[in-house]
């Protein structure tokens, strides 16, 4: 009898703490503290937190000068990304082999798939970064190369 009301209740339990987690915990499938991850985790915080503290850990002291001036992350992705979406999901571009990593200095593309106001969206994004004291951290955020 104790089994067959356990069951439910670990299903229940098991529900409720998969929902849990804080805002911009997505999955990146990239190697922790490689540049690919870097640049991923720094365009989800862009897209899926409210806070630009969070946003500005990802990227030099110049660049986080510019992100916190717009105040907002809803800022940084209209004005200075010109990037919107409602939901996002961001992977990096192997087919254009734009993945260099020199020493110090990397560059990456990322593409973006998602929707806004419920039409479908794609772009893309190529960034530059530069490892300071063992961290990567985006330096530069170039517009789409195929863009008009």
């Amino acid at each position: 009898m104790i089994k067959h009301l356990m069951t439910p209740a670990l299903i229940a339990i098991m529900l409720l703490l998969g929902g849990c987690g804080e805002e911009g915990e997505t999955t990146v499938n990239e190697e922790l503290g490689s540049p690919g991850y870097t640049a991923t985790k720094f365009f989800y915080s862009v897209y899926e937190t409210k806070d630009v503290k969070t946003t500005a850990k990802y990227v030099t002291p110049k660049l986080q000068r510019i992100i916190k001036s717009y105040g907002t992350n809803t800022g940084v992705a209209r004005h200075l990304l010109n990037m919107q979406f409602d939901e996002v999901v961001i992977e990096i571009d192997r087919g254009r082999n734009l993945r260099e990593t020199y020493g110090d200095k990397a560059t990456i593309a990322l593409i973006f798939h998602g929707k806004l106001h419920g039409n479908r969206k794609s772009d893309t994004r190529t960034v530059n970064l530069v490892k300071r004291k063992g961290r990567w951290l985006v330096s530069k955020i170039k517009d789409d190369p195929y863009a008009r």
